[in-house]
């Protein structure tokens, strides 16, 4: 790390922060997707502090908390659901989901394609939106967590996309 700082300052093309950073990693999977946090301080640059975030997650039976967030997405009752409620509605046939109109998942394979689900409401037709749906949910997720401002959010790039 520290090789890396004075290549820094010795370049030029960059300064140090004048106080703490923090990342977000967001890893957008097919099933599941998590985010992290990273935070480092110019003041103690040896030190990089790094973690999953546990998710508070609504469900019909309550808050369930849990690092791995489904990437399923679902509109119920007028609302957007995300994670393991979402996953629960899927699995409820009393909730009377259909897919790609009001339950949407595995679509992260299908971003770059030019799929569209035309049953579905406005912002939830392509598998782009969907993926939208997970990373807001997730960033917000993260944020609350820590109000500490995010300097980059980074976000895998899945060697599936269909581009």
């Amino acid at each position: 790390m520290a090789n890396v700082i004075q290549l820094m300052r010795r370049s030029g093309t960059q300064s140090l922060p004048a106080g703490p950073i923090r990342v977000l990693g967001i890893d957008l999977g097919t099933t599941n997707s998590v985010v992290a946090t990273l935070s480092w301080n110019p003041k103690e640059p040896s030190r990089v502090d790094a973690q999953c975030i546990e998710v508070d997650q609504v469900t019909r039976e309550g808050k369930y908390t849990h690092v791995l967030v489904p990437s399923v997405v679902a509109l119920y009752r007028g609302e957007g659901w995300v994670g393991e409620g979402a996953k629960r509605l899927r699995a409820d046939a009393s909730a009377r989901m259909d897919q790609n109109r009001s339950i949407f998942y595995e679509c992260k394979n299908d971003i770059g394609s030019k799929r569209t689900y035309h049953r579905a409401p406005e912002g939830f037709r392509s598998p782009s939106e969907i993926g939208g749906h997970v990373l807001r949910f997730l960033k917000q997720a993260a944020v609350t967590d820590d109000p500490t401002p995010v300097a980059r959010t980074v976000v895998t790039v899945p060697a599936s996309f269909q581009i």
